[in-house]
């Protein structure tokens, strides 16, 4: 019961799949609409008036990666989207906001935050540092999510494994081998799953391994992918580079 009512509570607080990330959503629109309103980069006032206003030159940067991460990483995104993907995506793109603007608009958070009320600039910037906090926040419940289910797990191994063998049969859900059996969240802790029966399997090490922190779907999709193809599209895995905004 305890199990059930926590599910519910960190199901409404904690989202999962994108923490709190809005790919290709309101912010990036407005991101988008004030990064046009601005004079061209080769506008050469505007450029040394960002080169002598460092807040102002950070906003821009920050605006200008933003967009760009966003369109680049979240090309395929939409709903045909596995959480799993997702999830991946965000990360992804948060590590490369960090790489390209994000980090230094954060050392002029203050800066920023006081022109916010006047400057769409300065507004925009400051909406993005804080769904990045949002998504630090999000992300620390995710983590402490997990570690409470593998403690919940660990203490209740021989019980939980004595019953699917019961419920299962003692092999491999996937393949049906017999050894090296492992215990496994059929939806993983990081996506929300919990340390109770009816959401948990036995896989053995090699489809476990394989599965990792992605869904069930993973492995019947690989097992029945037409010949040559090795690898689900994820357009995590594609390379790009920030780039100065352009008229």
């Amino acid at each position: 019961m305890l199990a059930v009512s926590g599910e519910r509570s960190i199901s409404i607080q904690v989202d999962f799949e994108t923490l709190g990330i809005k790919p290709k959503g309101e912010l990036f629109e407005r991101a988008s609409k004030v990064l046009d309103s601005l004079p061209a980069w080769n506008n050469r006032s505007f450029r040394l008036a960002l080169f002598d206003d460092l807040p102002k030159n950070a906003a821009y940067e920050l605006l200008v990666s933003y967009v760009r991460c966003q369109e680049v990483i979240f090309k395929h995104y939409g709903i045909h989207t596995e959480r799993w993907q997702a999830r991946r995506l965000v990360d992804t793109f948060i590590n490369a906001c960090l790489r390209c603007g994000l980090r230094r608009a954060i050392e002029f958070r203050d800066h920023i935050e006081d022109a916010a009320n006047t400057l769409d600039l300065h507004s925009v910037a400051l909406a993005i540092i804080r769904e990045y906090e949002t998504y630090c926040s999000q992300k620390a419940g995710v983590d402490k999510h997990v570690e409470a289910q593998r403690r919940l797990i660990d203490s209740k191994r021989e019980e939980f494994l004595i019953a699917l063998e019961k419920r299962d049969g003692l092999f491999c859900n996937e393949c049906e081998s017999l050894g090296e059996l492992r215990i496994d969240h059929v939806e993983p802790l990081s996506l929300g799953g919990f340390s109770v029966l009816h959401k948990l399997q036995i896989l053995c090490s090699f489809c476990n391994g394989r599965k990792c922190n992605r869904t069930m779907y993973y492995l019947s999709g690989r097992k029945d992918r037409p010949q040559g193809i090795t690898e689900p599209i994820d357009a995590s895995n594609q390379r790009y580079e920030t780039q100065s905004h352009r008229h």
